[in-house]
């Protein structure tokens, strides 16, 4: 039985490869809420995880490792920043996401490798210029702040609703989907001594990262 010490969902990912099964554990997280680590810190040590996957870029991951030396420089704070924490209905949101950074930081002290899964910052950069479109970005602003909590719901249920609000924006679902695509790609084809591979991932991309995992033969079981 998997320790939690919230009520997301923890995913286990089995995907076969030529004589071996890949591991990978998908866990589920709210970016910027400060949890208890020591469950996961647990179910890194219980399920021999070798190595943890990060929704970020290689950029990120190398100026987060010269931060941890250097101090950590301002954060400017997006509006879906702001209604995602209002959405959420925590006190405060923390960037950079302090539970990656406690997993970097226990990842260096074990020697467990970090993975940065996700676009590099050109590659991103240039898919955004192809999809995002002026009436995307004036949709996006107008329906993020339209936005209005409901307090009937629980903060998980409101970050979802907010993700649903702006996937309806055809050039931001486009560009989710195509991240989803490129990080599962990623996730399926390391080394193999990197799994069990264990990845933090945000509630908002879980879905389409669970959907292409499939499509790559992933079997998915809810621990």
């Amino acid at each position: 039985m998997v320790s939690r010490n919230h009520n997301l969902n923890i995913y286990e990912v089995i995907i076969s490869d030529v004589g071996h099964n890949k591991e990978v554990y998908i866990y589920e997280t709210i970016r910027g809420k400060k949890w208890d680590v020591n469950d996961i810190y647990i179910l890194l040590d219980e399920r021999k995880i070798n190595s943890v996957g990060i929704l970020y870029s290689d950029e990120w991951l190398w100026n987060i490792y010269t931060s941890f030396y250097n101090g950590f420089p301002p954060v400017s704070v997006s509006s879906y920043d702001e209604v995602y924490l209002h959405a959420s209905g925590y006190d405060t949101i923390e960037f950079p996401d302090p539970l990656t950074i406690e997993l970097i930081r226990y990842s260096y002290l074990k020697n467990i490798p970090v993975v940065p899964l996700d676009m590099v910052e050109n590659e991103y950069t240039n898919l955004y210029c192809n999809v995002i479109s002026t009436y995307n970005l004036m949709s996006y602003e107008k329906q993020i702040k339209k936005y209005i909590k409901n307090k009937d719901k629980s903060d998980v249920e409101n970050i979802k609703m907010l993700n649903e609000t702006v996937q309806k924006i055809d050039g931001y679902k486009i560009l989710d989907v195509e991240r989803a695509k490129y990080i599962a790609n990623k996730i399926v084809t390391m080394k193999i001594d990197l799994y069990p591979m264990m990845v933090i991932s945000d509630i908002e991309i879980t879905p389409m990262l669970l959907k292409e995992l499939d499509h790559k033969g992933g079997k998915i079981y809810t621990l």
